[in-house]
């Protein structure tokens, strides 16, 4: 092949056409396409900088587990780690400790997940045959216990503390919904800091941390509730003459 031909196959557009016959719109095209293809590859270069040598190093070991670890969740309200391994135990952590605080006995078959909820002083764990344990993250107590029933074996949970739901993967889905705390002798889920009761509307009002919940007091059932009245704990709240406002304090 003789340079006159190479020459000639560089004048070729992307379709195929020749660069002499081609149209403005199709040379723009093309011109344009090239652009785009240069942009692209020069904005995926690898640059090493992302990773410094402080990121590559870990800053902490935490050691304790004898097995692979299988999932852990951390808690940012507590600041501690739990984690779960291919065994029966389940650890609670400080992050800054290097053994943890804490190991947990319950399960009877290796662990496969553990889920923390951030509006619920609890976390949960499961293991493969479908047990499912509900813990207290203040004194660490198992506070429920269910199962999943007609699977096989379990092998993940997810919690989706929004619509007050636990996902159990198996070779398909379970699906389980409370519309209670998991603490159902208690009215709150959070410690309660103070209690109004309304003569004149007949309804108590009940303040934990941020959200206030109403209760009917002739039957005891949830009007409404009031979430996220303030960024912070809500420590006082007090009626007006009339009983038609409510005036609350925090910190």
């Amino acid at each position: 092949m003789d340079q006159n031909q190479l020459d000639a196959g560089n004048d070729l557009g992307s379709d195929g056409a020749s660069k002499k016959h081609m149209r403005p719109e199709a040379k723009e095209k093309e011109r344009l396409k090239k652009g785009i293809m240069k942009q692209f590859f020069k904005d995926t270069e690898y640059n090493d900088d992302i990773l410094n040598d402080y990121t590559k190093t870990p800053i902490r070991e935490l050691e304790g587990h004898q097995r692979a670890v299988r999932d852990i969740a951390y808690s940012e309200t507590h600041k501690i780690i739990v984690s779960c391994v291919f065994d029966f135990e389940v650890f609670v952590w400080n992050p800054y400790m290097h053994t943890p605080i804490m190991s947990l006995d319950g399960h009877e078959h290796p662990l496969v997940g553990v889920n923390c909820l951030p509006a619920l002083n609890c976390f949960i764990t499961a293991d493969a045959k479908g047990m499912v344990k509900v813990w207290n993250i203040l004194d660490y107590s198992c506070i429920q216990t269910f199962y999943v029933t007609n699977v096989n074996q379990v092998t993940c949970i997810r919690a989706v503390p929004k619509h007050r739901r636990l996902l159990c993967g198996s070779r398909s889905f379970k699906v389980f919904q409370y519309q209670r705390p998991f603490i159902p002798e208690f009215s709150d889920d959070n410690p309660i800091c103070c209690a109004k009761f309304s003569t004149k509307n007949f309804e108590i009002y009940v303040a934990g941390q941020r959200s206030i919940k109403i209760w009917d007091a002739k039957t005891g059932k949830p009007v409404r509730v009031l979430k996220n009245v303030f960024s912070s704990e809500i420590t006082t709240m007090e009626f007006d003459e009339h009983h038609r406002k409510l005036i609350i304090g925090s910190r």
